[in-house]
């Protein structure tokens, strides 16, 4: 058993070396964001922009186009009356729920993608689509910027599938158990440098960076940075929707972690009763 420990542990320390040389050399592979995806982005974030705009660029992807469909006649979307055109869609879903979808749908299709690891994915997927969720709800009782907390939410963690991918490229056939501790220690620098190569806000490598720091120690300093403890709140709950137990606001209200974003018992409870409509929304954006 001690040879077995000593084997298993020699191979993840040879991964974990390899991995880290990989990320040193830049010989890492990181998938972009496809050019359609970036000029969605953009054009949300231009004032001047109009639906007929958007409309016109989302139409020359047939799959974002068809996905933004869906979602926009999804009850998630409080779908009543079924719509046909895609410019219809968008001006029922809004501006910036399409710069959300475009971003989802890319990263659901090619970045939480890795043969062989479809359950885990999976898992990582669900984790970052309702912590982005989360975070938008949290901001919004908090009266901060509802779309930057979304889009730090969802990038929390998007080094995962990265990271996972490498480790099978490295063919080391260490243990899954030290597969997932790899994950971990790595998956906050590789996010940070997804980030980077998205051309994404400095907020999000700063907010993913902050989340790792503030979870690492025991009792936080106070004054920490809204945008890291709103996604640091995000997270939270959102191991608590994915948990078996239901959400309960009466026993969550006293957790530091939201203590920390100033929330009060009616807080809570507002929060927790968004969980429903954040489930019904996963399932809809994991089309």
């Amino acid at each position: 058993m001690e040879t077995t420990n000593h084997v298993d542990e020699q191979e993840s320390n040879g991964a974990r070396q390899l991995l880290q040389q990989r990320i040193e050399d830049g010989e890492l592979d990181l998938p972009m964001l496809p050019q359609v995806v970036t000029e969605v982005l953009a054009l949300v974030e231009d004032p001047e922009s109009e639906m007929a705009e958007l409309a016109a660029l989302i139409q020359t992807d047939q799959s974002l186009a068809g996905h933004v469909m869906r979602i926009a006649n999804s009850a998630a979307f409080n779908a009543a009356v079924p719509i046909a055109s895609l410019q219809q869609g968008i001006s029922r879903l809004g501006m910036q729920n399409i710069a959300e979808i475009a971003l989802t749908a890319t990263m659901g299709s090619t970045v939480f993608k890795v043969a062989g690891y479809e359950a885990l994915i999976k898992h990582m997927w669900q984790f970052s689509l309702a912590t982005g969720l989360w975070a938008k709800e949290i901001a919004r009782l908090r009266r901060q910027n509802v779309e930057n907390a979304f889009l730090c939410g969802l990038l929390l963690q998007v080094g995962k599938p990265v990271v996972l991918q490498a480790l099978t490229e490295l063919k080391t056939g260490i243990a899954s158990e030290d597969v997932a501790v790899l994950i971990d220690e790595f998956q906050a620098g590789v996010s940070a440098m997804l980030v980077e190569a998205w051309q994404l806000p400095p907020l999000v490598a700063e907010t993913i960076k902050g989340v790792e720091d503030l979870q690492q120690v025991a009792d936080p300093a106070a004054g920490t940075l809204d945008n890291v403890a709103t996604v640091n709140a995000a997270y939270f709950m959102t191991q608590q929707l994915l948990a078996s137990e239901p959400l309960d606001a009466e026993a969550l209200h006293s957790e530091q972690v939201l203590v920390e974003v100033n929330f009060y018992p009616d807080d809570v409870a507002q929060l927790v009763q968004h969980g429903p409509a954040i489930s019904d929304t996963m399932e809809v954006l994991a089309l």
